[in-house]
């Protein structure tokens, strides 16, 4: 039986960030991706860590060939970020970039962005 416990760990994160989070149209992988980085950043008190592919392959159980296509999705859609090989959540969530075409099954959302804001 499982037995989830603030004591065994937590991740800490505003909740202004999680509201964007869950009103962001993403992908099955997209989610995994994105929720692995805040695992394995905000998890460990950290806003950006060397994160390799194996290690995403291995956390969320995808391909490498579909992890890296995730990778860049998400780093297109500005929701994540990449320096060199650290790896962040951009926790601006008005520069992320909604899809014109919501995901199939996703709410739409009231205001779709197609630019980042000036």
């Amino acid at each position: 039986m499982a037995s989830p416990q603030v004591e065994k760990g937590y991740v800490r994160i505003a909740t202004e960030l999680l509201e964007a989070i869950y009103h962001m149209p993403m992908s099955d992988y997209e989610s995994r991706v994105f929720w692995f980085i805040i695992r394995k950043t905000y998890g460990w008190q950290k806003k950006s860590d060397w994160i390799s592919l194996s290690q995403i392959c291995k956390g969320t159980g995808m391909a490498k060939p579909n992890a890296s296509r995730t990778i860049k999705k998400l780093i297109k859609k500005n929701m994540i970020e990449r320096f060199a090989r650290q790896i962040s959540i951009q926790k601006n969530y008005d520069e992320w970039l909604v899809p014109l075409k919501p995901l199939k099954g996703a709410a739409k959302l009231s205001k779709e962005i197609t630019k980042k804001k000036k």
